[in-house]
């Protein structure tokens, strides 16, 4: 009987770290792609940006328009 009640609380306490484990890992996993996201959206804005700017250029729009559409500057958008 007392085989039973150890080998239930050995039992139980691997379950419990095994479920305390699956939690980490998934809130982990949720930060690291919150924080890969918005590192993406700092890393990639300029080059997108730059990238609308020109094709919007290409099809003729006035600066104006596009500097308030990218908000980039008239200069950024006449060089390219």
């Amino acid at each position: 009987m007392l085989y039973d009640i150890s080998q239930k609380r050995k039992w139980d306490n691997q379950a419990f770290m095994e479920g305390a484990l699956e939690d980490g890992m998934k809130k982990g996993l949720e930060q690291g792609i919150e924080k890969g996201l918005e590192q993406g959206k700092q890393q990639g804005s300029a080059e997108t940006q730059l990238e609308i700017a020109k094709a919007l250029k290409t099809e003729g729009l006035s600066l104006d328009l596009i500097a308030k559409t990218t908000g980039l500057s008239l200069q950024e958008i006449e060089t390219l």
